[in-house]
């Protein structure tokens, strides 16, 4: 019934950190060898596990088959995957049923692979894939906080939206689509970006 996190970046350890909070017990799997990160959860209460949970070894000494929730927010979209296909095995040898799976959340970034695991059926097992992509749900969130026509009275209005994005990195493009996608703004003119 524990929490495994894979991955004990910013995001695996706010995540930890959550969890500890709301009295879950949780296993870090982390590849860094002196994470100062991890070494902060542990005095928290958490456990961990060295190395690269795209391995099933790895993920076997977290006892993954017998966790709540698996959540695989690693750096890369195909060794958090990965993580998630071997955690199903586990979770299938160690006797799970569908009625009480292990939830798999995945971070995904790449949308082509988010779609093709969001549309791909899931078997009738013992584990279940939820893939989500947090710079999205991020972007989403400042959006909501911060809209963007806020002051905008309407149609005859003359200005426009106009957003600036420093870094393209993961949240800036991100942040940058959404402004794109929901472009619905009073002055009815498209976002500049």
């Amino acid at each position: 019934g524990h929490v495994v996190i894979a991955g004990v970046g910013t995001k695996g350890a706010q995540l930890a950190k959550s969890f500890l909070a709301s009295g879950r017990r949780v296993v870090l799997v982390d590849p860094a060898t002196d994470s100062p990160a991890v070494h902060a959860l542990q005095a928290e209460g958490a456990l961990s596990v060295h190395g690269d949970a795209s391995h099933a070894e790895v993920l076997q000494q977290a006892r993954v088959g017998y966790a709540q929730h698996l959540v695989c927010v690693g750096g890369a979209d195909e060794l958090n995957v990965a993580a998630a296909l071997h955690a199903r095995k586990l979770a299938i040898a160690a006797g799970r049923r569908p009625a009480a799976p292990l939830l798999c959340h995945v971070h995904v970034f790449d949308p082509e692979l988010r779609a093709l695991l969001d549309t791909e059926p899931q078997p009738e097992t013992g584990s279940q894939l939820r893939v989500f992509d947090g710079y999205a749900i991020a972007a989403r969130k400042f959006a909501a906080e911060h809209p963007l026509d806020t002051g905008l009275t309407g149609a005859d209005d003359p200005r426009s939206v106009h957003l600036v994005v420093v870094g393209l990195g993961r949240l800036g493009s991100s942040l940058m689509m959404h402004a794109i996608r929901t472009a619905h703004f009073a002055s009815l003119r498209p976002v500049k970006v």
